[in-house]
């Protein structure tokens, strides 16, 4: 169904089918999986455009809070671009603004020391001791890419042009599903060994928390919308049990702010992923984002696919600050606008 949108939408695109893009992932069956269809040569050929969710449909309730929460509003397939409803101008022009950052970033000497990375010579960790130069050839490496520029139009609306590969939030378009974990390990583990200091933004933990308890206070949390087991609490004690946080020494990183399955876009050769929906991308703690990333995969995949992706990350997390964070995250996905 299309939605109303500003005429210079219809311009840009047309006529196209508006499908629905991000939803959360379904555990996928890799018996019935199928990949890509093949070309004319038999090579595997570009996903199609059309269908991105195999359920088809609006996503209803719980499912469509948590997706566009923390997501960053609603977002449409439509041909070969990706369109984003913000919920403001704010988001819309960030998303533009720090894509084009980290594509800078990426092509540049900002890569600096990352805990447990190797490179692509399976040499030795990426942060041992070592001159610079090392370190960035090694970063210059990188499969990691940053997603297409956005175009913004209209201040809460933007067009970002489908990148390469698939999305990680659809297995069934990948030869090799079993591999995602991995990948998306490998490239957030990249991301996050950026250097924080050339990073122009940053998001505080106490800064997501405020913007909670407003959240809170406005009457905007659905408690029934909450994945178990913090169902079972009212607000209030949510509240309290965020603002107990553990006193944990800060490990701030580069950080996605948003690392969805559906803003990660492996190849389908499995050689590296392009990261999307960058409108919160800025300095703030690893288990900010790891905490997402993890919920994501433990409800799309299960958790052996969760090991995978630490295995490929490189190090495991601060499973304290993770529980914290993951508190957090699931507070923010039943907030509703």
């Amino acid at each position: 169904m299309r939605p109303e949108c500003p005429q210079a939408i219809h311009d840009h695109l047309g006529d196209g089918e508006w499908t629905p893009y991000s939803r959360p992932p379904a555990r996928p069956e890799p018996a019935e999986a199928p990949g890509p269809e093949p070309d004319a040569e038999g090579a595997p050929g570009r996903v199609a455009a059309a269908d991105p969710d195999a359920t088809g449909g609006e996503t209803a309730g719980a499912d469509r809070a948590r997706v566009d929460h923390v997501g960053g509003g609603h977002a449409w397939l439509v041909g070969e671009q990706i369109v984003r409803r913000h919920p403001s101008s704010t988001p819309a022009v960030a998303e533009a603004e720090r894509t084009a950052w980290l594509t800078a970033a990426l092509a540049g000497p900002a890569a600096s020391a990352g805990d447990g990375l190797t490179d692509d010579d399976g040499g030795r960790s990426v942060g041992d001791d070592g001159d610079d130069d090392e370190r960035r050839a090694a970063a210059s490496r990188w499969g990691l890419r940053a997603g297409p520029a956005a175009l913004v139009i209209d201040g809460a609306w933007s067009l970002t042009p489908r990148p390469d590969g698939a999305p990680a939030h659809r297995p069934d378009l990948h030869p090799r599903p079993d591999s995602l974990p991995a990948t998306i390990g490998t490239a957030l583990a990249r991301l996050h060994a950026l250097d924080v200091d050339a990073c122009p933004t940053a998001r505080s933990t106490a800064e997501v928390v405020d913007e909670v308890r407003n959240a809170i206070t406005a009457d905007r949390l659905v408690v029934d919308l909450l994945p178990a087991p913090y169902d079972r609490y009212p607000a209030e004690r949510l509240l309290a049990m965020i603002d107990e946080a553990p006193l944990r020494p800060a490990d701030p990183v580069v950080a996605h702010g948003a690392p969805l399955l559906a803003n990660l876009w492996p190849t389908l050769g499995g050689d590296g992923a392009t990261v999307i929906g960058l409108h919160h991308l800025g300095v703030a703690e690893r288990t900010a984002d790891l905490a997402v990333i993890h919920r994501q995969l433990q409800d799309g995949f299960g958790p052996e696919a969760v090991f995978a992706f630490y295995e490929a990350y490189g190090q495991h997390p601060d499973l304290v600050a993770l529980d914290h964070q993951l508190l957090i995250d699931a507070v923010r996905s039943a907030i509703i606008p």
